[in-house]
């Protein structure tokens, strides 16, 4: 075994343990599930279990399988645990958006040239 493949193994152990670790780590400070429909959890109660903030969850909701109640801007969303628990262990995996670029100004049209003679610049005809 060489060299490199023995510290890309080393590596993948090293990832899985601490995916391990994390996983049980988080499984001891996740909150009880205050909702009363099994198998979901609330925004907060999601955000708490992964570490991250509301506004992170909510621009990834179609990633995470969100289900939503009600309409409009304060709709409830509830997360399926069984979507998030494959998320602690690794299983799936959350994409970073990529920035959206500013967008260019279109270049302006040029107007058409005209057939009118330019005035004489310091004695020379232009």
């Amino acid at each position: 075994m060489t060299a490199d493949a023995w510290r890309e193994e080393l590596r993948q152990i090293i990832r899985e343990v601490v995916v391990e670790v994390v996983a049980e780590l988080r499984d001891q400070d996740a909150p009880q599930p205050k909702s009363k429909r099994p198998g979901l959890l609330t925004a907060r109660e999601t955000a708490s279990a992964l570490g991250l903030s509301l506004t992170f969850l909510r621009e990834r909701r179609d990633e995470l399988g969100v289900i939503t109640f009600g309409s409009g801007e304060k709709a409830r969303l509830y997360f399926p645990r069984s979507r998030i628990e494959a998320l602690i262990r690794g299983d799936l995996a959350i994409h970073a958006k990529k920035p959206e670029l500013p967008q260019q100004a279109k270049p302006r049209k040029r107007r058409p040239t005209s057939n009118v003679p330019l005035l004489e610049i310091k004695g020379e005809a232009a």
